[in-house]
């Protein structure tokens, strides 16, 4: 095995985020519901996070990748 193969299987995905504009400003929702593989294992995982007064962060997709962002946004 490569010392850059990485484990594929099983993932950690799944969720829904949504943003509407309007006239006053934007409203954002996230479900909170993330799988492992087939099964819904995290109910109540974080999707939407502040940063600063005025930026809203919203991701779906593997939580590790929003889980580092989240970590560097936290050190500045």
């Amino acid at each position: 095995m490569s010392a850059t193969t990485r484990t594929q299987q099983p993932s950690v995905t799944g969720t829904s985020v949504l943003g509407i504009k309007y006239k006053d400003g934007i409203m954002m929702a996230a479900d909170t519901l993330a799988s492992y593989g087939s099964l819904a294992r995290f109910r109540d995982m974080e999707r939407l996070i502040k940063v600063g007064d005025t930026t809203i962060i919203g991701a779906s997709g593997d939580v590790s990748d929003f889980q580092y962002i989240t970590h560097l946004l936290e050190k500045i």
